[in-house]
């Protein structure tokens, strides 16, 4: 699906106004180094989460709870220092697979790998256990990316708006992706950007 950004932007203006929802809302990206936090912020962060169901040949046990690679774990432990940096703020850490397996298998998937991430921050690490819900989504909520300068975009800085006034954004759901077969290497990214970990501040305490 590509519709002009322009058009999103009203659409999602009203659909706001009006109490609608935030389908085609955009979400605002921020950073750790950031010190001004909104509800619908999304976090951006290095941490990748494999599947421990295939044999990685560096995946190992890190603290007794999480297989990942050793460079995944330093970015999972900055992530746990933010969190527990930010006590006021309440997190949502949502799990998306990619298209490929059926519905119900991505679902229970993502949702186990949620429920293990949330035990070794709060157990292992000491986060406060109030300040993370952890969901697993399966492949339920297709990324949305920039389409400009021919290359995708997961999220619109500055710089990129400046060359890009009015990027097109696309909703990356199985008919898109497939359309993209006989290019083995943008069929694979695009199925990587929907496998992510979004960490979202969903409340702030007073």
């Amino acid at each position: 699906m590509k519709i002009k950004l322009l058009y999103i932007k009203v659409l999602s203006s009203f659909l706001l106004l009006f109490g609608i929802g935030e389908l085609y809302a955009q979400p605002r990206y921020v950073k750790m180094t950031d010190t001004v936090f909104h509800v619908g912020d999304l976090i951006k962060h290095r941490f990748e989460y494999r599947n421990v169901l295939k044999p990685y040949p560096n995946l190992v046990r890190q603290n007794n709870c999480l297989d990942l690679d050793s460079s995944y774990f330093s970015n999972f432990l900055e992530l746990v220092q933010f969190i527990k940096s930010h006590p006021n703020l309440i997190f949502e850490i949502g799990f998306h697979t990619d298209w490929r397996g059926s519905a119900a298998s991505n679902l229970d998937l993502s949702q186990r790998r949620a429920n293990l991430v949330l035990q070794c921050m709060t157990r292992e690490f000491g986060v406060d256990s109030t300040q993370i819900i952890a969901v697993g989504y399966g492949r339920e909520k297709p990324r949305f990316v920039y389409w400009c300068n021919n290359n995708y975009w997961d999220y619109l800085d500055d710089s990129l708006s400046a060359v890009c006034p009015e990027p097109e954004l696309i909703e990356l759901n199985n008919d898109y992706i497939n359309q993209h077969k006989a290019n083995k290497v943008l069929f694979e990214r695009l199925h990587q950007f929907n496998r992510r970990v979004e960490v979202k501040i969903v409340g702030i305490r007073e």
